[in-house]
């Protein structure tokens, strides 16, 4: 028979749309739904705990004494969060032996739409100490100097000429962050001198503020980085005096260590369930497929009959279901895209990880083994199934079925 009969044959049997093609359907696009959807989602929150552990760029942070969680909720889910210790901590610690660099932050307070272009953390940090935020510098506009200038996050919007309006007053965006897929990506920093004058502004506004937040020697963080050769527990014990019952010390390796475990956790889970959803599908394809072509033996053998050739036979069937397959799991991850890429950050948020949306290349590499698995595992089945028919003779097939 030649290839134009095959087509024809093809068409004709996917248009017949029998419960049996409804239900490999429906299990091909749920098999691959899981696969790519689960692929999204693991990917990308590794990413985020890989983009989370260079972002910190600290070996110890201090925060207050019991704000360690609220650092970290901040870090992670962009919880918004402020609270405050005396600045003189960071400058002992800045002595220490076998301390490299240490940067301090001021979390002010998040504003809503209300009163800015977009509702962020506003956070004060000095650019002249900065180890932290720089680095992680995508877009530099201008160089920093005055204090009407910030650096804005990657989620922040601007507006025109780069400028973004806060408490009245318009401040001109000098650069703009990478993405990070922490709370980072919500804020913008400003100079540690530009906080009493963003204070008064608010105060106008009719916002009011805590007294610490008004004095100019208190912090909120101070991000420590120590030198490749120091001793670490003889810096963190020198740090810990000096900070007292008044300031805690976080380990970033703690920070980060938690998350890392719920995300191994989740994976694990994520990939069972994966191989689960699989082994269903195995089983109930196999069930489908066996009784779909055992309703067709009557069909095969009167086209062997004919004069049809087993190849051609096979290549019948093999083409309907390729198209079959893989058109339903082509379906199955475009929902899973359509699922969990608009919608990864605010997964994220409510899993408190940092998630990190996969490049082009990834998702595409994804997306294709995604098809392929749930492409050839009905293929696999199908031609099973059909070998298992056609081994029988013709007179003995025509014989069951009558």
């Amino acid at each position: 028979m030649n290839k134009k009969w095959i087509r024809l044959m093809i068409a004709r049997n996917l248009r017949r749309k029998s419960i049996s093609t409804v239900c490999l359907f429906i299990m091909t696009v749920v098999l691959t739904f899981a696969v790519y959807g689960g692929f999204i989602l693991t990917a990308s929150l590794r990413n985020g705990m890989n983009s989370l552990s260079e972002r910190l760029g600290a070996d110890l942070i201090i925060v207050p004494a019991g704000d360690d969680a609220a650092e970290q909720a901040m870090l992670l889910s962009g919880s918004r969060s402020f609270f405050y210790m005396k600045k003189g901590i960071g400058t002992q610690t800045a002595k220490v032996s076998g301390v490299n660099q240490t940067a301090e932050q001021f979390y002010l307070t998040s504003m809503s739409a209300s009163c800015c272009s977009g509702q962020v953390q506003i956070i004060g940090f000095d650019p002249k100490t900065d180890f932290i935020i720089q680095p992680w510098i995508s877009a530099q506009h201008a160089e920093m100097k005055k204090t009407d200038e910030i650096i804005a996050g990657s989620n922040v919007v601007l507006d025109k000429n780069n400028t973004i309006r806060i408490f009245g007053r318009n401040y001109r965006v000098t650069a703009q962050l990478a993405k990070t897929a922490t709370g980072l990506d919500d804020s913008v920093y400003v100079t540690m001198d530009a906080i009493p004058q963003m204070i008064k502004d608010a105060e106008k506004k009719g916002f009011h503020f805590l007294n610490t937040q008004k004095q100019s020697n208190a912090v909120s963080t101070v991000f420590v980085k120590l030198s490749e050769d120091a001793d670490r527990s003889a810096a963190e014990s020198a740090i810990r005096k000096i900070c007292g019952s008044e300031a805690d010390i976080v380990e970033s390796s703690e920070l980060t260590g938690q998350t890392a475990d719920h995300l191994c956790l989740m994976t694990f889970g994520i990939k069972t369930l994966m191989v689960i959803l699989w082994g269903c599908e195995m089983v109930t394809v196999s069930a489908v497929m066996v009784f779909y072509m055992n309703r067709r033996k009557e069909e095969f053998a009167t086209l062997r009959m004919m004069g049809v050739r087993e190849r051609d036979l096979y290549y019948m069937v093999g083409g309907e279901n390729l198209i079959l397959f893989m058109s339903a799991a082509a379906l199955g991850m475009l929902l899973a895209a359509a699922v969990f890429l608009p919608f990864g950050t605010y997964i994220g948020m409510k899993l408190q990880m940092p998630f990190l949306g996969l490049s082009l290349s990834q998702l595409i590499a994804g997306g294709a083994a995604a098809v392929l698995t749930g492409t050839a595992t009905g293929e696999l089945i199908s031609v099973v199934a059909v070998r298992t028919i056609l081994k029988k003779e013709i007179y003995r097939v025509l014989q069951e079925e009558n």
